[in-house]
């Protein structure tokens, strides 16, 4: 059965990714493999965090995950594969592209820099994507 994997970090450009691929997921009759990284780098260094902060920011990444997986089961039928890896994300959408089909990215996400038409995330899974890629524009504000 075909494999559509979408990146998701709750951004409004990444939740439009994610209707993309369900739309695209049942036309094809496909799977979804929804993938959420998160990088205990963008915590910062041990000594200056607080010890139990990775398991908070590692449960904030799974209920993300799950929210968005939730939704995106009701709207598929229930055909999703849950992905949580704590590792950056364009490293981790690339391995995940490496068994599917498909990948498919939101234009932008959480990043700093609004104005960009693709953030760092897309642009670099773009130029390393070992399967066909669709990066969905951003929605209108």
């Amino acid at each position: 059965m075909p494999l559509i994997t979408v990146g998701t970090d709750g951004s409004p450009g990444a939740l439009a990714a994610m209707d993309w691929a369900i739309a695209e997921a049942t036309l094809r009759g496909a799977d979804l493999r929804i993938v959420h990284a998160w990088s205990p780098a963008q915590i910062g260094p041990y000594p200056y965090v607080a010890p139990d902060a990775y398991a908070v920011f590692e449960q904030a990444a799974r209920d993300l995950l799950d929210r968005v997986a939730d939704d995106a089961d009701a709207a598929s039928g229930g055909r999703c594969e849950r992905v949580l890896t704590s590792s950056p994300s364009a490293g981790a959408l690339i391995a995940a592209a490496e068994t599917s089909d498909l990948l498919v990215l939101g234009a932008r996400g959480h990043g700093g820099f609004i104005g960009l038409l693709l953030g760092s995330v897309s642009s670099s899974v773009a130029h390393h994507c070992p399967c066909p890629l669709v990066i969905v524009p951003a929605p209108a504000p």
